[in-house]
């Protein structure tokens, strides 16, 4: 993984409490601080730290940038509060820390989830892009128009981590688009130097019995159904191969 998430401890309260700063605390519902934020959840009755709440410290070479709060119910993780250092802040550091949860959440806090969900303001426009490129899609808004949900679905990821919500193959099956298919068409030629014609552009899934042809042999998909995993990132003794494919293509290529 990119990042390491550190189990928080009040070592951090002061680190956290200076990214608080106008726009943060516009944002987010730390209006009176971190401390009196992080203190309420740890001590509700209905909160137990590593089993339904977790609070992670997110570093990257060593530093703490971002602190993250999740909460999880019957499979449902909410991301409650992302707070990231002002100075990292503009750097797709919030999107790839998003990614990676989504990605290996069961490695990061210990319990595996099939969805996710965050709320987000309106204005908030930098969360929005985030949690857009991170792989969440807008769900709905708050009838009183003061919020927005944002939910991820696990199960439209792939053993490897592809993101078929947002593959421009898989949409253009299900959507029965032409356009988005001469899209993927495309992308194929250019990048694998395959003339695909356009009646083999389609893909059910990496999951279901009518993933893209190029997909029917994958290895990945192979290897975690002998270790029942549910993917790749589930794995605690992660390949080189995987590792390779995933820092290379992995939602890189021919995404929506």
């Amino acid at each position: 993984m990119t990042f390491a998430w550190l189990d928080y401890d009040d070592s951090y309260a002061g680190i956290v409490e200076g990214w608080l700063d106008e726009d943060a605390v516009r944002f987010t519902g730390c209006d009176d601080g971190w401390t009196p934020f992080i203190e309420y959840w740890l001590n509700d009755s209905e909160t137990a730290l590593g089993e339904n709440f977790f609070c992670k410290i997110i570093c990257e070479s060593g530093s703490p940038v971002a602190v993250i709060t999740l909460a999880l119910h019957e499979g449902s993780l909410t991301v409650m509060e992302f707070i990231a250092d002002p100075a990292k802040r503009g750097r797709g550091i919030g999107s790839a820390a998003l990614r990676e949860l989504l990605q290996n959440g069961s490695a990061i806090i210990g319990m595996d989830f099939v969805s996710a969900e965050a709320v987000i303001y309106p204005n908030n426009a930098a969360s929005r892009a985030a949690f857009d490129k991170a792989g969440f899609a807008f769900d709905r808004a708050h009838p009183d128009g003061d919020a927005l949900y944002y939910k991820f679905e696990k199960a439209s990821l792939c053993y490897c981590g592809h993101d078929c919500s947002r593959c421009a193959t898989y949409l253009a099956t299900v959507n029965n688009d032409d356009g988005l298919r001469r899209r993927s068409q495309e992308f194929y030629r250019e990048f694998l130097k395959r003339d695909i014609p356009l009646r083999d552009i389609s893909c059910r899934g990496g999951r279901s019995d009518g993933a893209f042809f190029l997909c029917k042999g994958c290895p990945f998909k192979k290897c975690c159904n002998e270790k029942g995993l549910s993917s790749c990132g589930e794995c605690e003794n992660q390949c080189g191969m995987y590792s390779d494919y995933r820092e290379k293509y992995v939602n890189k290529c021919n995404q929506i």
